[in-house]
């Protein structure tokens, strides 16, 4: 398995870490979710991503904040 994730073109977001304090936990706050789901959404509202998720919550969330989601 860890042969194809080398592969791919997986990029470090090096401000998320900076983030954590400040725009996850407002994203956090004001759409109910946990830290965890908050750093993708915050991500992809910054960078203007679509999102890529099984997770029913977080697709709806997503698509409340004007974030598309990921088709392949």
């Amino acid at each position: 398995m860890a042969q194809y994730l080398l592969v791919l073109p997986i990029e470090v977001d090096q401000e998320t870490p900076g983030r954590a304090w400040s725009d996850i936990l407002h994203v956090a706050r004001s759409y109910d979710l946990s830290a965890y789901d908050a750093a993708y959404l915050e991500l992809a509202i910054r960078l203007g991503l679509p999102l890529a998720s099984l997770d029913d919550r977080l697709k709806a969330t997503a698509a409340s904040a004007g974030v598309t989601e990921y088709r392949p």
